[in-house]
């Protein structure tokens, strides 16, 4: 008894045509066809039914190369997948690693950037305190001086006198006692003897 041939249902069954793309290709209903294959008799090279109009020698290697072209297609647009996944997995990586480096420079430059503000700070104060020792110095040099040039002088110490009594002008208030005091000489020139009073 003879097996009934699925041959007659791959042509109806088997592979359905769509709708018409853009292009005017036909689109083949992919399970339908892998299907119908798959029921296929095993001793037959080809099936007898026809498909659309078309003799079953062309049909059958037709629809045998549009299977195993859908199968490989399908496998490399696995595969493809698989390496767009790790790609994109080492491109996060890769961006974390960005990121993380980006925020610890921007950590370092903030606290450079405070450091820097500390240091101007004990800059402008270390500054001030120069200038005002530098002025301390000047002042101290000028009183050295001062003092070097009275120890080459014959100096006189008048003791006794009032506060205030000199008035403005100490150096003509001593010219004037000299010689109230020392009447008997006056070929002593006292204004020009007398360099400073105070």
């Amino acid at each position: 008894m003879e097996r009934p041939s699925t041959r007659g249902n791959l042509g109806t069954r088997g592979v359905q045509p769509n709708d018409q793309d853009g292009a005017g290709k036909l689109q083949w209903d992919y399970t339908a066809t892998q299907q119908a294959l798959l029921k296929m008799d095993s001793t037959s090279d080809i099936p007898t039914g026809p498909i659309m109009g078309i003799s079953d020698q062309a049909a059958a290697p037709s629809l045998e190369l549009i299977y195993r072209t859908m199968v490989h297609n399908n496998e490399q647009a696995q595969k493809e997948s698989r390496k767009a996944k790790i790609a994109n997995r080492q491109l996060q990586s890769s961006i974390k690693k960005v990121v993380k480096s980006c925020q610890d420079i921007s950590t370092r430059i903030a606290s450079m950037e405070t450091r820097t503000e500390a240091l101007e700070t004990e800059v402008k104060a270390t500054a001030a305190q120069t200038a005002t020792q530098g002025q301390q110095i000047s002042d101290i040099q000028w009183k050295l001086e001062d003092a070097e040039n009275r120890q080459r002088r014959n100096n006189l110490r008048i003791l006794g006198i009032a506060e205030g009594l000199e008035g403005q002008d100490t150096r003509s208030y001593i010219v004037s006692l000299f010689k109230k005091a020392f009447p008997d000489l006056p070929e002593w020139n006292w204004e020009t003897e007398i360099k400073r009073a105070h």
